[in-house]
């Protein structure tokens, strides 16, 4: 089993030109070895990791939709609005 101290890990942040979508992550998956070019399937995994803080008021990315990939989203402060 692969472990990753995310309290290490560096902190990717973002942010629309305008500031309307912004926040900042840490791509856990990618530390634990997948990597998101390949095409072998032994090299990416099921499902992506990724912790992320969104600034009050701010929104992570724009609406949108996939045709074969969820997402999941565990609030661990705060409150937030989910569309659907």
């Amino acid at each position: 089993m692969h472990k990753v101290n995310t309290t290490k890990m560096a902190e990717l942040t973002w942010s629309s030109p305008k500031g309307k979508f912004s926040g900042a992550g840490k791509e856990i998956s990618e530390a634990l070895g997948r990597k998101p070019e390949s095409t072998d399937l032994n090299e990416r995994h099921p499902f992506d990791v990724e912790s992320c803080v969104f600034p009050p008021g701010r929104l992570p990315i724009r609406y949108h939709s996939h045709s074969a990939q969820w997402e999941f989203y565990h609030v661990i402060s705060g409150s937030g609005v989910v569309r659907t």
